[in-house]
């Protein structure tokens, strides 16, 4: 993707720039994680089905079949020091927020590390970010409060059956430009 850089605002941009790098890149550092674990705890991870730019309050309410999903957020930006006419430096935050389901509570808790530690994986492939450089090798990694979930639309929620669990987590990424 080839989007012209402004001194303007460049969150959007950047945020898009890495949404393509995951979207591309993602598949095969989950199979990376997915073969480092193998002998420890084995676990197939699927690749992502749904992306977002930006947050969906209801993605939450999706059924099942949307899950793996994977949002890139241009969250702020901040200026850095003090502003000369026509240059000023400043700090983009992104978060990458991704959810994942599972059929069994404890299975969840593997299912969130492994994509924490492929997405970290990924980030450290790229130093730069369009015109942006990472200010961390090891970026902060948040992870939320697991919770059953219904598979579909419908689905009963006192069997099996229809009840997974799901939870999400949370990769910040702070990037620095002038």
């Amino acid at each position: 993707m080839v989007v012209a850089p402004t001194d303007a605002y460049d969150s959007e941009r950047v945020a898009r720039l890495l949404d393509g790098y995951i979207q591309a890149g993602l598949p095969t550092k989950l199979d990376l994680v997915e073969t480092r674990w193998a002998d420890d705890a084995p676990l197939t991870l699927p690749d992502p089905v749904t992306y977002y730019l930006g947050f969906m309050p209801e993605l939450l309410e999706l059924y099942s079949a949307s899950f793996p999903i994977v949002c890139v957020i241009p969250a702020e930006r901040d200026p850095v020091g003090a502003a000369s006419w026509g240059f000023q430096k400043h700090r983009a935050i992104i978060d990458i927020h991704f959810f994942n389901v599972a059929d069994t509570y404890s299975n969840i808790f593997l299912y969130t590390y492994r994509y924490a530690e492929a997405i970290t994986l990924l980030l450290q492939d790229y130093h730069f970010i369009g015109n942006h450089e990472q200010s961390e090798y090891k970026p902060q990694v948040k992870l939320g409060t697991a919770g059953r979930h219904p598979v579909s639309g419908y689905a009963d929620m006192s069997t099996e059956a229809g009840t997974d669990y799901v939870q999400g987590g949370r990769v910040t990424l702070t990037l620095e430009a002038g």
